[in-house]
């Protein structure tokens, strides 16, 4: 799946499919539930399943600065994602693996247990590591999947915890099956439930933390919001009952028209011959189908919008295409956009509405996209140890690093800048980044002075001659550099600096790591007319603009694997 953020309000391109999701409006729901709760009590964002389709990491740091407290997942992959990213603390709502308990505990993960054998395993593994391990007690008071039941398995629980030190009761929580069913006897059931918790959590020490309302409960029954509520499928704009709040859908989804024509009576569309046209039609045929995350089950009954107008689904949903009925819509031509889910007002397509048409649930239309889609994450300017968060998790596989590393290397031999210089400051990539190191080959191999970094005390750093990559030993942050010997090179002397970054924006302004080395030493080749050229691969280049810092140093031109840019001015800094 292609992921890139983009600045909020920004327009896209027709011709993309794509997924949008905004980041603002999660702020607001997160805001606004904040608002409904008491002060004391907080939020555990659930962002499992790459949260419900909207990406896991990005929608974590946007709900950690609305006010989230603490995040919940199904897995512990998922937990070591948000840890890696800076994010907790964090409760993994499945039962881990065994295997999976060392890990999780090196990185204060909290794990939930429902039986004594989890907590001795838990126990006798923390004294062997000298660590601590965290855990929350899941009750099942009639959900039926996980969890202790009786008082006698809570009681033992709470023995076992008593005698097995190294285990931290961190919390005890349970899950309402039919929160969100407004019917007499539902509404009984959960009180049921929340009767059987309240009862068994006295079995536990007193003062421990506990946690019951999910998105339905914590509108149905604020009055049991305790220590803590997870917020789901309501941060998504979805609250699964009605509710005063003006929670709005976060996500979107686009396409656009790619054929229009003329069908008269007699005329059969798409596979079975399900539909027959009975009187002179105009049919559009989109580009989207399940093999994009559609649900097949909506033919006949979908509906898309098509220049602010429904326009409904015709024939079958096929793979890859649908077509749709505009014969009411004047003027629709091959790229105009359609909303498959989105718009605003009375005639917005809502996830619940594509689940009523494939008989479904909202949830699974959310999470079903295919990384055919392209998503985006839209919101005004957001701070850069955010940004830096969100691109870590957006680094993408060995095969696209690999693919996107060789198109930028031919694009910059191709380059008459890198063929004229004669002096060109290099950099050796971290695993993460675009590899240059073919090109730094070809230019030594042309008897170019190549210049490599040395880094010193932040935000000092030396750029020196190379004649022979083998002949480095690993710097400060593990990245091969010319020794403490080697010469330095006059900024005079520097035709072209090229820039490793962890993003760009469409101004030129660079997200770095956070030290300053590159900024310090652009501003003295820019100062000798020097030129900087950033090297970008595809996740690299934002549609949100990276706040420009006093410090900062803008580059001149950006090399992608789409070609190289020139950025034409040096942006203002932001006041």
């Amino acid at each position: 799946m292609i992921d890139t953020l983009q600045q909020g309000g920004k327009p896209m391109g027709a011709q993309q499919q794509l997924r949008r999701i905004d980041l603002d409006k999660l702020r607001t729901n997160v805001r606004l539930i904040r608002s409904s709760l008491p002060n004391e009590t907080k939020i555990m964002a659930v962002v499992k399943a790459d949260a419900y389709g909207h990406g896991m990491i990005p929608v974590a740091c946007a709900a950690r600065e609305a006010g989230a407290d603490a995040f919940a997942v199904a897995r512990v992959p998922e937990a070591i994602a948000l840890s890696d990213a800076g994010l907790a603390p964090i409760l993994v709502l499945g039962l881990a693996d065994p295997d999976e308990y060392a890990t999780a505990l090196l990185r204060g993960i909290r794990l939930t247990v429902c039986t004594c054998e989890q907590i001795a395993h838990l126990h006798h593994l923390a004294q062997r590591m000298d660590v601590k391990a965290y855990v929350h007690i899941k009750l099942d008071t009639g959900m039926g999947r996980i969890g202790a039941v009786t008082e006698e398995e809570v009681s033992r629980l709470a023995e076992y915890l008593r005698r097995h030190d190294r285990v931290c009761l961190c919390g005890v929580y349970t899950h309402f099956a039919g929160a969100d069913d407004p019917s007499e006897e539902s509404e009984a059931f959960t009180l049921q439930q929340k009767e059987r918790f309240d009862h068994l959590c006295r079995l536990l020490p007193e003062g421990t933390p506990r946690h019951c309302n999910n998105s339905a409960a914590l509108h149905t029954h604020p009055e049991w919001s305790m220590d803590m509520v997870r917020l789901g499928i309501s941060m998504y704009g979805y609250p699964p009952v009605e509710t005063p709040l003006p929670l709005q859908p976060v996500m979107d989804w686009r396409t656009a028209v790619t054929h229009v024509k003329e069908c008269q009576p007699g005329d059969v569309i798409s596979y079975g011959s399900t539909f027959t046209v009975e009187k002179p039609m105009t049919i559009a045929t989109i580009a989207c189908g399940y093999g994009d995350g559609y649900h097949r089950s909506a033919s006949g009954k979908a509906q898309v919008l098509l220049h602010g107008q429904r326009a409904p689904v015709v024939g079958r949903i096929c793979m890859d295409q649908m077509m749709v009925d505009v014969t009411h819509i004047p003027d629709v031509a091959p790229g105009d956009e359609v909303i498959l889910m989105g718009g605003e007002g009375d005639n917005a397509i809502t996830a619940q509405d594509i689940a009523a048409w494939a008989d479904t649930i909202c949830y699974e239309v959310l999470l079903l996209a295919t990384n055919r889609v392209e998503r985006i994450w839209c919101s005004a300017l957001t701070d850069k140890q955010t940004l830096r968060r969100m691109m870590k998790a957006l680094r993408p596989d060995k095969e696209t690093r690999r693919r996107e590393s060789e198109q930028i290397c031919r694009h910059l031999m191709c380059h008459a800048e890198i063929q004229s210089a004669r002096v060109i400051a290099a950099y050796l990539p971290l695993p993460w980044e675009a590899d240059i190191t073919p090109v730094i080959r070809e230019l030594l191999a042309q008897k170019k002075t190549v210049l490599l970094p040395r880094t010193g005390e932040a935000p000092h750093m030396d750029l020196c001659p190379v004649t022979d990559l083998s002949a480095l030993t690993p710097g400060p942050f593990g990245i091969p550099e010319p020794g403490p010997d080697a010469p330095t090179c006059d900024p005079d002397d520097i035709d072209v600096v090229l820039v490793p970054l962890e993003a760009v924006d469409s101004r030129g302004v660079r997200l770095g790591k956070g030290r300053g080395f590159y900024d310090h030493a652009l501003k003295e080749v820019h100062d000798r007319q020097g030129r900087s050229i950033g090297i970008a691969m595809s996740h690299q280049q934002l549609r949100v603009e990276i706040p420009l810092e006093e410090h900062d140093e803008p580059l001149m031109a950006v090399c992608t694997p789409n070609g190289l840019k020139t950025f034409p001015a040096l942006p203002e800094r932001n006041p």
